[in-house]
């Protein structure tokens, strides 16, 4: 094999020329950085030493981090992932883990959770719990830092008559627009195109369906977070927002983060960007606005990520000398991946989630493939993964540990105007998944115009 291509974030465009379909790189340098990459893709996963594709340019490309040379081999992590704790191949990983990244004399940060459909019973309609507003509004009057995590960017999740029910979708991607508040836009976070457009109660809103100008904007984004945060703490907080859409520019990142470290007392919101790598002392509170963004998301690995996220934001407390304090906002307050962040117990999560995977025979217990299909022409596709499908099913007979599921829709069914489909694979963990793949694609008929991508041992299946 090659040797890797190293890259130390933050990327740029230089680097991302460097690239090709099917090179190994190694990406060293603190994870928030990666969202200065050129691929604005790029997610947390590459620094913790996971392998995952992505969709870059309509292609397929493959980024590798740092992994054992042998099976059994320690590897050495401030923050693994729940997969990297999982896994069989690495046994012996050493998690250095909060207790050993907060300095000395600090301790853990209380955690809190709040049940947000208590607080709606109770009458509260604020972004904030109460219990979070008045964390907020101690923070300020101590004169101190806090950060606020919400993993969605933009006002608004969406816009949506009042009248017709009418919710803009982007025509080129099976996906709502989301509204930008700042440029008075509805965006496609997925192809990345925008139209002009205005919320209600401006005048000059019109419905793209009946023309109502009842277009309400529905659900919180960082803009709003940050709008709502100036209200609440006034003119003598410092409220910065870091996400995809402030770090566009080059060198926005480190500018935003030294202008967080030279306020005396200021709030950074942002998105899953913040979670890893800071360590300001000051901050002795960490907001979760909504840790539900992920938890829901139609993936065996949903409350993977969502836990392993809670986990890194949660360190960000109490670093120094004052203690840190912690809460999260949820509607699923009990869920053992929250449950286990507010006790610092993540055992609490393993249990469960081991067992929930050995019963539906997800990896750990089972290697699992992601072959995805896609193409403008619908039929075409549809065919084509009908027939790997088939082909795969063909190949391993009854064999013991195999599941072929699918074809259906991908998650994201449709972007750029390119139909997707994918089948997933599951297998025993002795089992040549890879060969088996190959070969079956390799007796599938070439369509101009339709691609496939085959990824083993798969960490993303939207």
């Amino acid at each position: 094999m090659a040797e890797p291509i190293r890259i130390h974030t933050p990327f740029t465009e230089e680097d991302s020329r460097k690239l090709k379909i099917g090179d190994s790189v190694l990406i060293t340098g603190e994870i928030y950085a990666a969202r200065d990459a050129a691929h604005k893709k790029m997610c947390e996963a590459l620094a913790n030493g996971e392998k995952l594709p992505i969709d870059w340019h309509d292609k397929m490309v493959y980024y590798l981090g740092p992994t054992p040379a042998k099976p059994g081999d320690p590897i050495g992590s401030c923050g693994p992932t729940t997969s990297g704790r999982m896994d069989a191949y690495a046994p012996t990983m050493m998690s250095v883990g909060a207790r050993g990244m907060i300095g000395k004399g600090a301790r853990l940060p209380e955690v809190r959770v709040v049940d947000m459909a208590s607080q709606f019973r109770g009458g509260r309609r604020s972004v904030f719990s109460a219990p979070l507003a008045e964390a907020l509004e101690g923070v300020r009057d101590r004169r101190e830092k806090a950060v606020l995590l919400l993993n969605r960017r933009g006002f608004s999740n969406f816009l949506m008559c009042r009248d017709c029910g009418c919710v803009p979708e982007c025509p080129h991607c099976s996906c709502a627009l989301t509204y930008h508040e700042r440029t008075h836009t509805l965006e496609c976070h997925t192809c990345g195109r925008s139209w002009p457009q205005r919320a209600y109660p401006d005048p000059t809103t019109r419905c793209p369906n009946c023309g109502s100008r009842y277009m309400a904007a529905y659900g919180v984004g960082t803009e709003r977070v940050e709008d709502e945060l100036r209200l609440l703490l006034g003119d003598g907080v410092e409220v910065i927002r870091m996400d995809a859409d402030a770090t566009r520019r080059k060198g926005a990142h480190q500018e935003l983060l030294e202008r967080f470290d030279a306020a005396e007392c200021a709030v950074l919101v942002g998105t899953q960007m913040i979670a890893k790598g800071l360590d300001f002392p000051e901050v002795t509170l960490v907001g979760v606005v909504n840790a539900d963004t992920t938890l829901k998301l139609p993936d065996f690995r949903a409350a993977e990520r969502t836990y392993d996220l809670l986990e890194q934001v949660a360190g960000r407390a109490g670093r120094g000398g004052a203690a840190g304090e912690v809460i999260i906002q949820t509607y699923w307050a009990e869920h053992p991946a929250i449950q286990a962040v507010a006790r610092h117990d993540r055992d609490v999560f393993l249990a469960y989630e081991l067992e929930d995977r050995r019963d539906s025979g997800y990896p750990p217990f089972s290697r699992a493939a992601n072959a995805v299909v896609w193409g403008r022409d619908a039929r075409a596709v549809a065919a084509l993964a009908d027939e790997l499908a088939r082909l795969v099913r063909e190949e391993v007979g009854g064999e013991g540990g195999w599941e072929v599921l699918g074809p259906t829709d991908c998650v994201k069914a449709r972007v750029k105007d390119r139909v997707r489909r994918h089948v997933v694979v599951k297998a025993p963990l002795d089992a040549d998944l890879g060969p088996v793949l190959s070969r079956c694609a390799a007796r599938l008929p070439r369509r101009q115009g339709i691609r496939m991508a085959l990824d083993v041992d798969a960490y993303d299946f939207m």
